[in-house]
């Protein structure tokens, strides 16, 4: 499993509402033997979400897009406002995050 989480700036919020200001990208990718590679990535803005299934596999993105409606309903039923729900062929372009500083003092 592959997990990359990223907090951005929303452009389109003012500046006085920091719940619609912090956009979350979330990115998970899973190689299972029956499905192969697969990612799914995830927007969210306040209660508001997005998401988008990647894989090469068309077979796979056949599976996932039969669910789709489902997922919608359910995200519904969580009092989420669903922006986009999709599959695409291909995998995600994924921006791995660089630390600046360390987690851990290792100088104690």
């Amino acid at each position: 499993i592959q997990l990359f989480i990223n907090e951005e700036r929303n452009p389109e919020a003012s500046a006085q509402d920091s719940e619609k200001s912090r956009v979350w990208k979330i990115t998970l990718g899973f190689d299972f033997e029956e499905l192969g590679e697969f990612f799914a990535t995830l927007k969210i803005i306040n209660t508001s979400v997005s998401a988008t299934f990647w894989s090469d596999q068309p077979q796979t993105l056949q599976r996932i897009s039969s669910e789709l409606q489902h997922l919608n309903t359910s995200l519904r039923k969580l009092g989420l406002s669903v922006e986009e729900l999709e599959c695409r062929r291909g995998k995600p372009i994924i921006r791995e995050t660089r630390l600046d500083r360390q987690l851990v003092d290792i100088k104690t």
